[in-house]
């Protein structure tokens, strides 16, 4: 089976490497090791599209890797800033909406709501965090125990 594609096409397809990558491995200590033969061998291409600046080998390691005018290139860091941006903010967000929904109402009354009335309640709770942040950021964020940092440093 042979599979044709532009250069604009084998662009797109780097960045969805790079991404799905970086998503996969970003938090590991060592590379999971997934999708590296495929990554490897889609990177061995670059150069016959004429992208020899988007990719470098490494003679010694004998690897592709992305060179930074792929990143500038195609965007692929803004993407994953953004995501970052995003995500941090959700869960954020809704992490503490549900444990304020559940400190305020308790698994008992909760169990009892329908699931109706349980995103309706904690919808309240989300968008007054929503409209917190939006406005202040993280500068009303704060932990209220800090005993194990102030013991530390007298």
């Amino acid at each position: 089976m042979k599979i044709d594609f532009t250069e604009k096409q084998y662009i797109r397809l780097l960045k969805v490497l790079y991404l799905g990558t970086w998503m996969t491995d970003a938090f590991n200590t060592e590379s999971s090791g997934e999708c590296d033969d495929l990554e490897q061998y889609v990177l061995s291409f670059a150069e016959g599209f004429g992208l020899k600046d988007h990719v470098t080998y490494d003679e010694n390691l004998t690897t592709y890797s992305y060179a930074g005018e792929f990143e500038k290139s195609t965007g692929a860091r803004q993407v994953i800033n953004e995501y970052d941006e995003n995500v941090f903010w959700y869960e954020l967000i809704h992490r503490m909406a549900k444990r304020d929904f559940m400190r305020a109402h308790g698994v008992g009354i909760i169990g009892k709501m329908s699931i109706e009335e349980r995103f309706e309640r904690e919808d309240q709770y989300i968008k007054w965090y929503e409209d917190e942040f939006s406005t202040n950021s993280i500068e009303n964020l704060a932990v209220v125990d800090m005993t194990c940092i102030c013991d530390h440093n007298e």
